[in-house]
């Protein structure tokens, strides 16, 4: 589907008392307009009015009135967006009563009888914009860029997941839970009571809840410890630059390093050996090695394991006579093999004589003992070490003293907080049998306790079979829902890539994956002009494999660029997107706006404020270009 903005107007929105802003002209539709706005006259009034009107979003009292002028006074405002999809108009009307502090919402469309339209309306087709996030992506500004990049959301597989439809899946799996829930409503065993079948829905709902409860805490906890790391990250490098300003702690440092790696690894070894000696039971204790020389001794006493194997009497119940001569009948039969289970089989007599064997040869040893103090030596070494380190900040100038120890007071309480997270997940993520694993701590023992829970409550109504199968109908649609983003984002990423490449061409950004955000390729973080240059290229990759084809609406999109990157910008956005609608000020004419005019399918528009006037919109492109002229040239604006 073609989705195009025609224009929007404004009636008594803040400093916008009577705007009417039409992007058609006699020639039709332009590829690109450049709006010059300077900052304080509406851009981002303008942004979220558009955003509100296309997700349909409901508006709080506050909300609404803060959209009432401060210059004047009236009771009511009026926003109309017109959009087209294909060949159909759409034009949404919100009205805004000030007075009670309420919105609402009406539609006109081409070919439709009846005027206005209570409510807003979209086609079928376009259910994602009920998604106020994915309207984002298209009505797009530099906090938006961020969010694509921020390890802290969830915004770039989410734009895949409602812009693919991948969501479906999801809604369609909850269909299939609902009928599950109305299949066993309607067919409860008739041997069961109304009460007992709702107790164990109840215990059911309740694992289930305690399940769901652990999932969450696992994302909160995970996204906490990645917030810790980073924020270690930048605490450490800020310590080791206060030590990098002077020579010979930097040297002092890298020698106490360099010994602490040398503990580290000696610490390493240890472990090994000790792992080594610890599965061995007669290495840790006296009473070890006394009960196994006992149990030796025993065995030997009793000749055991006896060399006759239950195979033996097996194959002498198939012979037609014993070894003694006697004939071998039914009765016979039977007693001999009811009577080898007293035997042990070739597979246990190996054993048994491999465990022989080892209690004949151990030898005992110190070795364990003397690993073990190795180990705490090096601790010990090690936790001087690292004070021998936290030294150095005392050495430092007076007047970076102070800087120092605070960031070593503010790197204590992070490093506690994250052990505190990583000992919180360890215990989540740890197997069942883990020693403080509890159901309302670990996820593999609620995982158990709610498949438990479901399956009585499933057998009680008596849907055991029609449940199963309906979870395997589930299984299998998440597996779809994962192999399709999977390759969604396999093929997004090797376009997202190429256009980085044209964008930003002094350095090297690439992104490695998409999971959940954009995770860029051996960087921690890049320039806030690399991204947006990020965020281009990531929704311009995003769209283009779209079914549908987006207009792309920006805010100041040059404004922090530097001068390579901008003209760059100026050279690959129109390329992106079809309809290319930019919010500009004056201070991105030079090396971005100017850029364009040499192109013939642009036009541009300079949106003013007047008291007397009102709002006026002049399309000449001259007054655009000239737009504020002394004020750049005198003020750098």
């Amino acid at each position: 589907m073609k989705i195009r903005i025609l224009g929007w107007t404004c009636e008594n929105i803040r400093q916008f008392r009577n705007l009417e802003f039409h992007l058609e002209d006699e020639a039709g539709l332009p590829h690109i307009y450049l709006v010059m706005m300077r900052n304080g006259t509406g851009k981002t009034t303008t942004m979220n009015l558009i955003r509100t009107v296309l997700s349909g979003s409901d508006m709080a009292e506050q909300e609404v009135r803060s959209y009432r002028p401060t210059e004047y006074d009236c009771e009511e405002g009026k926003f109309t967006l017109t959009m087209q999809y294909d060949d159909k108009r759409y034009f949404y009307v919100l009205k805004l009563d000030y007075l009670d502090g309420k919105f609402q919402y009406f539609t006109s469309r081409t070919g439709e009888s009846g005027g206005l339209e209570s409510d807003r309306m979209i086609p079928r087709e376009l259910k994602v914009f009920d998604n106020r996030d994915f309207i984002c992506r298209f009505v797009f500004d530099g906090e938006q860029a961020q969010l694509t990049l921020d390890s802290g959301t969830e915004e770039a597989e989410k734009a895949i997941t409602y812009l693919y439809r991948v969501n479906e899946l999801d809604n369609l799996i909850g269909d299939i839970n609902k009928l599950i829930d109305e299949k066993q409503k309607e067919t409860n065993d008739k041997g069961k009571s109304t009460i007992s079948i709702r107790q164990l829905k109840t215990r059911r709902d309740n694992k289930s809840s305690n399940h769901e409860s652990l999932l969450k805490r696992k994302e909160i906890l995970q996204k906490e410890e990645k917030r810790l790391q980073a924020q270690k990250s930048e605490l450490e490098r800020q310590q080791a630059e206060l030590i990098a300003e002077n020579e010979n702690l930097q040297a002092e440092k890298d020698k106490l390093e360099r010994n602490k790696d040398e503990i580290n690894n000696a610490m390493k070894t240890c472990f090994t050996k000790i792992h080594a000696q610890i599965v061995l039971p007669f290495h840790i204790h006296d009473k070890f090695e006394n009960r196994l020389k006992t149990l030796f001794n025993n065995m030997q006493i009793l000749k055991l394991p006896k060399t006759t194997a239950k195979e033996f009497f097996v194959e002498l119940s198939e012979k037609p006579k014993c070894i003694c001569g006697h004939d071998i009948g039914e009765k016979e039969k039977k007693h001999i093999l009811e009577n080898a289970d007293r035997y042990l089989g070739a597979e246990e007599l190996s054993v048994i004589n491999a465990v022989k064997h080892k209690l004949r040869t151990f030898e005992t040893s110190n070795e364990l003992y003397d690993e073990l103090e190795k180990l705490q030596n090096s601790k010990e070494d090690l936790v001087w070490m690292n004070g021998q380190i936290e030294d150095l900040n005392t050495k430092l100038e007076p007047e970076k003293q102070e800087v120092a120890q605070q960031i070593s007071i503010d790197l204590e309480k992070v490093n506690g907080e994250l052990n505190d997270v990583q000992q919180e997940l360890s215990v989540l993520l740890s197997p069942a049998s883990g020693v403080y694993a509890r159901e309302e701590n670990n996820l593999e023992l609620a995982q158990k306790a709610m498949d438990a829970a479901q399956k009585a409550y499933d057998e009680a109504t008596n849907t055991y079979q029609f449940a199963q199968r309906s979870r395997r109908m589930i299984r299998y649609i998440q597996q779809i829902k994962t192999l399709t983003l999977e390759k969604l984002k396999k093929n997004i990423l090797k376009d997202v890539n190429i256009r980085l490449a044209q964008l930003i061409k002094n350095d090297k950004v690439s992104i490695d994956r998409i999971d959940k955000s954009l995770i860029l390729h051996k960087k921690e973080k890049v320039s806030e002009a690399q991204t947006l240059a990020v965020a281009y290229a990531y929704i311009g990759s995003l769209f283009e494999h779209s079914v549908h084809d987006f207009p792309f609406l920006i805010d100041s999109p040059a404004a922090k660029m530097d001068r390579d990157i901008r003209r760059t910008a100026a050279e690959v956005l129109p390329e992106l997107f079809d309809q290319l609608i930019i919010l500009v000020t004056s201070g991105e004419l030079d090396k971005f706006a100017d850029r364009f005019y040499n192109r013939n399918d642009v036009k541009y528009v300079t949106i003013e404020n007047d008291e007397v006037c009102g709002t006026t919109c002049n399309f000449d492109k001259g007054f655009f270009a000239s737009y504020q002229e002394d004020e750049v040239a005198n003020y750098g604006i």
